[in-house]
């Protein structure tokens, strides 16, 4: 059964860009400590507070 507006998942514009997760991760194991991969990933709340 396809997804529908009912259904919520409707985007308007475009979907951002694919994080590419090889660089997520090795910003989590080099620069984790600092939260870039937090920051990468969009969410600097969580990447604020890890500092």
């Amino acid at each position: 059964m396809p997804l529908t507006e009912h259904d919520g998942l409707v985007f308007d514009g475009d979907l951002p860009p694919m994080r590419s997760l090889r660089t997520a991760w090795l910003l989590a194991l080099f620069l984790g400590f600092a939260g870039a991969d937090r920051f990468y990933l969009h969410k600097p709340v969580t990447g604020t507070l890890s500092c």
